[in-house]
């Protein structure tokens, strides 16, 4: 498996590209994607509201895809899986379940067990015995959320 960024220091990557946004879009987005963790909702909520009259300015949420996209080419794999989320979710791009697929494949085949369990989770859809492999084997590699 490879090195990877913990999620903290991804939201702050990411939160650094958005905070100068002037579209309120961006500032949902970042609340969308970093649910579930403590990473500025808030003043992100209070910029989106500043923000409002402005839907039409330059989205600055795709650059910040563009950065996770060079930390996941240099092999870092909590990158992988937060491009997938964001393209199988459509944050600051249109929803693409194809390319977050690739992106938890990619991720997976690092070791990462987020990615893993993903992957588990698209794959069970069509072959639920090869979804079930893959949720024993992100349990085996520690994450208990494989016991989904």
């Amino acid at each position: 498996m490879t090195d990877t960024t913990p999620d903290l220091e991804i939201d702050q990557l990411i939160w650094s590209i958005v905070r100068t946004s002037s579209n309120p879009h961006d500032y949902l987005n970042f609340v969308r994607y970093a649910r579930g963790r403590k990473a500025g909702h808030a003043a992100a909520l209070m910029a989106a509201t500043d923000n409002w009259g402005k839907k039409d300015a330059p989205a600055l949420f795709p650059q910040t895809l563009a950065a996770l996209e060079v930390l996941a080419e240099e092999g870092n794999s909590q990158a992988m899986f937060h491009l997938g989320r964001a393209h199988r979710l459509g944050f600051g791009v249109p929803p693409n379940l194809v390319t977050g697929t690739e992106w938890y494949r990619r991720g997976a085949a690092l070791g990462n067990t987020h990615c893993i369990i993903n992957l588990g989770r698209h794959t069970a859809l069509q072959d639920p015995e090869a979804g079930f492999a893959l949720f024993e084997q992100a349990a085996a590699l520690g994450n208990p959320a494989g016991h989904c």
